[in-house]
């Protein structure tokens, strides 16, 4: 009787797993977020409470029958040449849930359409002009459910991937999660593809064997998989004031004048190779 009592008040004492949403566009972090808030505070990650985790919100009129669930709500969003990067590698394997010309390179990729499906056969299916398209019209959404009735948390993938502790104890803070006993944990490698709900046992569980590329965010390697044209196509069709939104204006500014910088040396160091292949004029040693 009194182990019975005992553990009732084990039970009254620990904090109740809190349930929270997550959503983005492909590649853009769920998973990784996912892992950060279930490794380190008393909650439940889902993904689909208000549908498919990487699609547009739905939008209820306020005298509707169907309303918003209670939920703790959180986007997170990649600046779009990181996204587009992750995509276009992402949509180069042989993926059963989106069509696109990925595997002709950057360039088609950026330039032709982009169809999302969930890939069991006869399937709804969303077309976009571009994936510069699809990456503005989730984000659009996702971004104005801030001001909703659904007071959406924005993460900037970029932000989770440099301070992760900072960013979710904000979270934490705004949402009256509970931080876990143990000391705070990131996963090392990439993370998996998660199900939609369920606690993992460790964190080993949320992760795949392939370590995770974090200098290749930290530095923006990812722009070497632009071309100049590609850069300059990506800048001319995006919406600028989404990107102003999302806090990402001045480092698309810093990352397209890098490019071209780039560009520019490359073509200087490709004459100067040029001139050094010349063959040298031969000297008359004895003179004229």
């Amino acid at each position: 009787m009194a182990d019975a009592r005992e553990a009732a008040t084990r039970g009254a004492t620990q904090p109740a797993e809190a349930g929270i949403t997550v959503v983005g566009t492909f590649r853009s972090g769920t998973n990784f977020l996912r892992s950060v808030l279930e490794l380190n505070y008393h909650c439940t990650v889902r993904y689909n409470t208000l549908g498919w985790k990487h699609w547009v919100l739905p939008l209820y009129t306020p005298d509707g029958v169907q309303t918003y669930p209670t939920t703790r709500l959180a986007f997170i969003t990649k600046n779009p040449f990181s996204a587009l990067a992750s995509l276009h590698a992402y949509a180069g394997g042989r993926r059963n849930n989106l069509s696109s010309s990925a595997r002709d390179g950057m360039s088609a990729f950026l330039s032709n359409p982009f169809v999302i499906h969930n890939g069991k056969g006869e399937s709804l299916e969303m077309w976009f002009r571009t994936p510069v398209d699809y990456w503005t019209a989730i984000n659009w959404n996702l971004s104005s459910a801030v001001a909703s009735p659904l007071a959406a948390r924005p993460v900037r993938y970029e932000d989770l991937v440099d301070a992760p502790e900072a960013v979710t104890d904000g979270l934490a803070g705004a949402w009256g999660l509970t931080r876990r006993e143990a000391p705070f944990q990131v996963i090392e490698n990439r993370a998996r593809n998660l199900p939609n709900a369920g606690q993992l046992v460790d964190a080993r569980a949320y992760a795949r064997d392939e370590v995770f590329d974090r200098d290749r965010v930290a530095t923006h390697r990812y722009m070497d998989d632009y071309a100049p044209a590609d850069v300059a196509l990506v800048m001319g069709t995006l919406d600028h004031d989404l990107v102003a939104r999302l806090g990402y204006a001045d480092l698309l500014t810093r990352l397209a004048g890098a490019s071209g910088r780039r560009s520019a040396a490359r073509t200087l160091a490709g004459r100067a190779r040029a001139l050094l292949r010349r063959p040298r004029p031969r000297s008359d040693r004895h003179g004229a």
